[in-house]
């Protein structure tokens, strides 16, 4: 069955704008700050990347940095919601042969007036016509990437349906195409497809659920950490968490189970032994130290079971927790998928390294 990977993205609400955050738009009806966090799983729900935005990044500015992530991955499929379905990204995706699965939206437009779909686009005159057949030609291109049709103001005058047409004082309708349309109307055959539909509704499955658990047991619905970084740290650690969560239930019963989690816990520990001093000291919330109890539970007792008894956090790193979550960033993933990969736990999961 052919890789692919959903993308979604959520809000984590906050306090201040000095720190990162801006004013976001959930809704219609509900303004707060937020940070926004875009997240990237396969099909079997495990979280491969994320990246932490101002609330007032839209969600297709986000994707470079995100794509860029899962990229190395190589999917066939890539399913994302509405916030992602523009026309650069459909093309993006396209001229690296991956297919996009974007959600049905619905036509927009004002209530009582014609709509986009209303005026048919002619390819090979480059030409739009209206209900009335009347010809829209090419005027311009603007720098944002849409192309012009404008209408001829005098024949517009004595039209019948210029009331619910344009509110335009010299009587001119102009309908916006952007140069990459074309993508987007591939995008739409590809939605029609069969067995698309059915793919599109495994996100409630993988990163709707991920989503869903991460603000109800993790505490992700709002977030008292100040800052870009430590929000980075936070949503890094926590999906590292839900991966680890993932691992230990889909283990639970096997043969080796034990050992394999060990070998896990010492990758963990590789990394904190080859952590170096940093000079720079930064003061931090008491809450930072909670990622570190929360580690030292889980690895250190199933170190010391099997053995191989050695400290999991040095003195050094223990004395300054600021330091764990810049550390961890980026790296509890990746170290994730390497320990997948080397004990081939999931045979079904192509991981490679960040």
């Amino acid at each position: 069955m052919p890789l692919w990977y959903s993308v979604h993205a959520s809000n984590y609400q906050g306090n201040r704008s000095q720190y990162g955050l801006s004013w976001f738009h959930k809704g219609e009806h509900k303004e707060v700050f937020a940070y926004s966090a875009q997240v990237a799983c396969d099909k079997h729900g495990w979280a491969l990347a994320y990246t932490v935005e101002a609330g007032n990044i839209h969600d297709s500015q986000a994707f470079p940095t995100l794509f860029s992530k899962i990229e190395p991955f190589q999917p066939h499929y890539l399913i994302a919601d509405a916030g992602y379905k523009t026309p650069s990204i459909a093309k993006f995706l396209l001229d690296q042969n991956i297919t996009p699965v974007f959600p049905y939206t619905r036509p927009r437009g004002k209530k009582g007036k014609l709509r986009p779909k209303d005026f048919i686009y002619d390819e090979y005159f480059d030409c739009y016509l209206c209900p009335e057949n009347q010809e829209l030609t090419y005027r311009t291109t603007t720098r944002e990437g849409y192309r012009e049709y404008k209408s001829d103001p005098k024949i517009c005058a004595q039209c019948p349906l210029l009331s619910v047409c344009t509110e335009s004082r010299n009587h001119q309708k102009v309908v916006t195409r952007h140069i990459w349309k074309e993508a987007l109307e591939i995008c739409e055959d590809i939605r029609h497809q069969k067995g698309m539909k059915e793919l599109y509704q495994k996100r409630k499955e993988t990163i709707e659920r991920l989503f869903g658990t991460a603000k109800e047991y993790h505490n992700l619905r709002y977030t008292r950490e100040r800052g870009k970084s430590k929000m980075e740290d936070k949503v890094g650690l926590t999906l590292a968490c839900l991966n680890i969560k993932k691992l230990v239930k889909m283990m639970a019963g096997k043969p080796f189970y034990f050992v394999q989690i060990c070998q896990f816990s010492l990758h963990f520990a590789s990394l904190f032994r080859k952590y170096k001093k940093d000079k720079t000291s930064n003061e931090v919330c008491l809450q930072s130290e909670i990622p570190l109890r929360i580690l030292n539970g889980i690895f250190l007792p199933l170190l010391q079971a099997s053995k191989l008894s050695r400290p999991l956090l040095s003195n050094e790193v223990r004395s300054n927790p600021s330091r764990l979550s810049h550390h961890l960033r980026g790296r509890c993933l990746d170290g994730l998928g390497q320990s997948l990969e080397n004990h081939s736990v999931l045979p079904l999961l192509r991981v490679q390294a960040f």
